[in-house]
């Protein structure tokens, strides 16, 4: 059987696939990197909601001959239950107090 390795990278770190796995063919290594970008993927994405995962399927002699990616792109609207404890906490104008001087005068 011939020997893949399965590299993985997600734009900050790359995980190096020094042992391999023996595998029945190209198809199968490929199968098996699918199958584990979801798992490679769990950790919380960076603030912008957005995560590249890419695996790399090598030979055994060093080639790559299969690139997955996975993109992750999280997008969300404002949280309106957030804009209302926001607003909640801060004075509204009617509620300030006036600090401006009377002059009831005579």
């Amino acid at each position: 059987m011939p020997r893949y390795f399965i590299d993985f990278e997600d734009g900050h770190t790359r995980l190096n696939d020094d042992d391999g796995q023996d595998f029945a063919d190209l198809q199968a290594a490929r199968d098996a990197a699918i199958g584990a970008l979801p798992d490679v993927g769990r950790e919380p994405p960076p603030d912008d909601g957005r995560r590249l995962f890419v695996a790399h399927v090598r030979g055994e002699g060093g080639e790559t001959l299969c690139t997955i990616r996975l993109e992750l792109d999280a997008q969300c609207r404002p949280d309106p239950a957030q804009a209302r404890r926001a607003e909640a906490a801060s004075p509204t104008p009617d509620c300030v107090p006036s600090l401006a001087a009377r002059d009831d005068g005579p």
